[in-house]
């Protein structure tokens, strides 16, 4: 296996199946597995200021690089994060670590934090941690504008009349899948994704795609509807699987979702959440969610119109409980009637 860095692919002859590189290179190819992830969104991409230099977003080990290197050379006391999804919230959460920080605010137009992922109950648990550590939720805004003055940001105009200051600014705002190589030469799918079938073949034959790129068909859905899942479980999985086929040992990719993350790591009380199986049903319907819980850790069920269970996360739960929920979401038990799904949990 050869490995070369420092080196960018600028172009692609579908037709003569050659890679031309910014090094001056032309290479032939057989195959491809394209691997080129997603591109954080830029403030700019939505109306907003990004040309500050405390301005950041997060996606690669060099944008993750230079936030930290200002939290420690320039000793930022006010944050403002925009987003209050995935990015946005473990964002949050870690400058949370920071001692000089002492004032963080995440402002996000949704209802409650990670609204794709968690019921209001659940998030109701989440918000409850964020506000012990004084981590200020704005919710239901936006914001207007980034303002500031001699390169960097001074504050921040919110849809609510609000302003606040700030000297940081982490926006997580969602990501785009890196396509633009292949634009016009293979099938992109709704979503943005490179669209491949479920052995990650494109409808180029030599050209595969797996990760934040691909957007595959999820054998779970009646319709076998294309998706994209933006998760390191799912890079990983689909990256095998992907290279399995194009050495011609082919099978169909029978994936089910998880998701995790870990919380408030630097002090002695950590948030970690585990969630594993689907939030809709096999028709695409919305599904029952059935919470439980206290405030030392929570959960949810995903039940659908048959009372199959369909998802199931836990926060701060044993392994063996985390174990237990994988089972349950991937064999998808039928409750009888009245039955609770919390009586699986022999664990609990």
């Amino acid at each position: 296996i050869d490995i070369v860095t420092d080196t960018k692919v600028t172009k692609i002859d579908v037709v003569n199946k050659t890679l031309n590189t910014n090094t001056g290179d032309t290479v032939n190819y057989e195959k491809i597995l394209f691997a080129t992830g997603a591109r954080a969104i830029k403030p700019s991409e939505i109306g907003l200021r990004d040309d500050l230099q405390n301005v950041f977003i997060l996606r690669d080990e060099r944008e993750c690089g230079n936030l930290v290197s200002h939290l420690e050379e320039n000793k930022p006391t006010k944050a403002v994060v925009i987003g209050g999804g995935y990015i946005g919230m473990e964002c949050a959460a870690g400058l949370g670590g920071w001692k000089n920080v002492d004032s963080i605010d995440v402002v996000f137009p949704e209802s409650h934090l990670m609204q794709r992922l968690f019921p209001k109950e659940v998030a109701d648990w989440f918000e409850e941690e964020f506000k012990r550590r004084n981590i200020n939720l704005i919710k239901g805004t936006t914001v207007t504008k980034i303002l500031g003055e001699n390169g960097k940001v001074e504050k921040v105009e919110l849809s609510n009349g609000q302003t606040i200051e700030t000297n940081l600014i982490i926006a997580g705002i969602g990501a785009k899948p890196n396509t633009d190589l292949l634009k016009g030469k293979v099938a992109i799918s709704e979503d943005g994704g490179i669209k491949v079938d479920s052995t990650f073949q494109s409808s180029d034959p030599a050209i595969y795609a797996c990760g934040d790129v691909a957007s595959f068909p999820h054998l779970y859905f009646t319709d076998a509807k294309h998706v994209r899942f933006e998760h390191v479980d799912n890079c990983r999985r689909s990256a095998v699987h992907a290279a399995t086929c194009m050495i011609n040992k082919k099978s169909n990719y029978e994936y089910s979702p998880f998701f995790y993350s870990r919380l408030f790591e630097y002090g002695d009380s950590p948030v970690v959440f585990n969630f594993y199986g689907n939030q809709e049903g096999p028709d695409g319907s919305q599904l029952e969610t059935v919470t439980f819980g206290d405030k030392e850790r929570m959960g949810a069920f995903w039940i659908d119109n048959r009372r199959n269970i369909q998802g199931a996360m836990i926060c701060n739960g044993t392994q063996e409980n985390y174990n237990e929920i994988a089972e349950i979401a991937k064999t998808n038990p039928r409750l009888l009637e009245g039955e609770s799904p919390i009586s699986l949990l022999k664990t609990w």
